[in-house]
């Protein structure tokens, strides 16, 4: 059969992702921030748009919804806003698990040592950050200087370069000096290769050895180490109380971090309580001494969304005032200078955009306001009472009560958050996976119950140090059915230890010697 060209006639439907379709989608999943600067965007590139400003009378008040933590609050309902109303790869030091060491420093959260919830008071996990809210306070995005918030001090590059200018005359040397410090990452560790410094340079690697070892003395103490071992070396040379001892110590960190004083008293001829003294000296130290110059700067989270207490004891929920654009039309202007055709096409097709971008915004107003008081409705109880008693909670639940799509509720929810009587919270830890009672009727929350054991372990003493399996067994009692393995893994996202490392860390911190 020969082949021919031919019409045929077919009816179909598709979706089509129109431009603006697509920037709607973007819209409704900007955080503050990204909103802000699209909208500063739009009204440099479109003469017709004109932003009103925000009357600070107006919308919602964050001191009612700063409430200090632990106080109690009677709320009976949700109260919605009217419609109308419209935040290649290191590896670790050491060949161990650097989760072992994260009770041997204070705030050594980053280069891979995570600090233990058990052994100091300032706790900090991937739990409890997610959960303690700051008293809220509303900050428009315009009275955010970012320079102005930056410190004015050198960091860590700078202030190694104006060492090494003072250090180093000859120029090769100042050279390859300059090359190392190239390679040092933000905790001040040295993380290039010498053989390939030396082949770059074409020098031997003793020279470049050498320039390191003198890099080594700057300041802060510890700074061009290899390993963490070395830096915590360095800084007790610096303070002469290195020694033969000492270092075979610092050679054995896992054991260290186990607190198996008993064979690091034989390796190295101490005492046990000897060796409990030298665990307090380093505690001492600086694991990270490069953060010392970091410059970043933490950005100040904004709230989206707003609950408050009415005077009717009713949760209400609104935008934040602060976050919400009111943009107009320059009707006027757009009359003006339409009336010469040779502007009217660019005239039209600014009011379009216009019109487009503020249906968009008023959309995405709708939909964040209408998605935040469902989710209020389903956790009242965890807003009165706190994390113990927050509810099972998905996207699709939510996206069923409003009427949405799945991914429009992921997409809304996402880098969202919302100011509250018990603080400032993101819109996605309202959010958790649903664990079933032994009695198969009542559901609970896997972040309550992750709270829950970490009030178990918070709660136990030395002489009774709670370990997996009796863990299990108390939740048991408390109609939470969880596998030990499910227990542990809980317990390890939150980065506490095991019950045989925590019955020594509790021995240590009383001066008694670890069985």
């Amino acid at each position: 059969m020969a082949l021919s060209p031919s019409f045929e006639l077919r009816q179909s439907q598709s979706l089509v992702m129109t431009p603006q379709l697509m920037q709607s989608i973007k819209l409704l999943q900007m955080t503050a921030g990204e909103l802000e600067q699209f909208i500063e965007e739009a009204l440099e590139k479109n003469p017709l748009l004109e932003r009103l400003a925000v009357d600070d009378n107006n919308g919602g008040n964050l001191d009612d919804a700063g409430a200090k933590e632990g106080e109690f609050q009677d709320f009976s309902g949700v109260t919605q806003m009217p419609e109308e109303k419209i935040v290649e790869d290191r590896q670790p030091y050491e060949t161990f698990d650097p989760e072992t060491l994260s009770n041997m420093f204070d705030g050594a959260d980053e280069v891979g040592i995570s600090q233990s919830p058990t052994f100091d008071g300032n706790q900090k996990d991937g739990y409890s950050s997610e959960w303690t809210g700051a008293s809220a306070k509303a900050l428009p995005i315009e009275d955010f200087n970012f320079i102005e918030s930056i410190a004015e001090k050198p960091n860590l590059q700078d202030f190694v370069a104006e060492q090494i200018a003072f250090a180093f005359k000859d120029k090769n040397e100042h050279d390859i000096a300059c090359y190392l410090a190239c390679d040092l990452d933000d905790a001040g560790y040295f993380t290039g290769s010498i053989q390939k410094i030396a082949e770059e340079f074409s020098v031997s690697e003793t020279l470049v050895s050498n320039i390191l070892k003198r890099l080594q003395q700057f300041d802060p103490p510890g700074i061009f180490a290899t390993s963490l071992s070395e830096c915590l070396s360095l800084q007790l040379e610096r303070q002469n109380r290195m020694d033969p001892a000492i270092g075979i110590v610092l050679q054995n960190l896992p054991l260290l971090a186990r607190r198996d004083f008993a064979m690091l008293s034989r390796l190295s001829g101490l005492d046990e309580s000897e060796v409990s003294d030298i665990l307090k000296e380093i505690r001492g130290l600086d694991p990270k001494p490069g953060t010392a110059y970091n410059t970043s700067t933490a950005v100040p989270v904004i709230p989206d969304v707003i609950i408050s207490k009415r005077p009717n004891g009713e949760f209400f929920v609104e935008l934040n005032p602060a976050v919400l654009p009111k943009l107009v039309i320059h009707r006027d202007y757009a009359v003006k200078i339409g009336k010469d055709s040779v502007d009217r096409s660019f005239i039209n097709s600014c009011v379009q955009n216009a019109n487009w971008l503020i249906k968009a915004l008023d959309q995405r107003e709708r939909t964040l306001i209408t998605v935040s008081a469902e989710i209020v409705r389903h956790q009242q109880e965890f807003l009165r009472r706190g994390i113990s008693f927050l509810k099972p909670l998905t996207l699709a639940t939510i996206a069923e009560a409003v009427h949405m799509h799945e991914s429009t509720i992921s997409r809304v929810t996402a880098n969202k958050y919302v100011a509250t009587p018990r603080g400032i919270f993101e819109m996605r830890s309202f959010f958790s996976a649903a664990l079933q009672s032994t009695e198969g009727g009542e559901q609970y929350a896997a972040d309550a119950v992750r709270h829950r054991i970490r009030e178990l372990i918070d709660n136990e003493n030395v002489d009774h140090v709670l370990s997996d399996d009796t863990l299990v067994q108390l939740l048991k009692k408390e109609n939470i059915v969880l596998a030990r393995r499910t227990v542990a893994k809980y317990r390890e996202v939150m980065n506490i230890s095991s019950s045989v490392l925590r019955r020594r860390e509790k021995k240590a911190k009383l001066g008694t010697i670890p069985e």
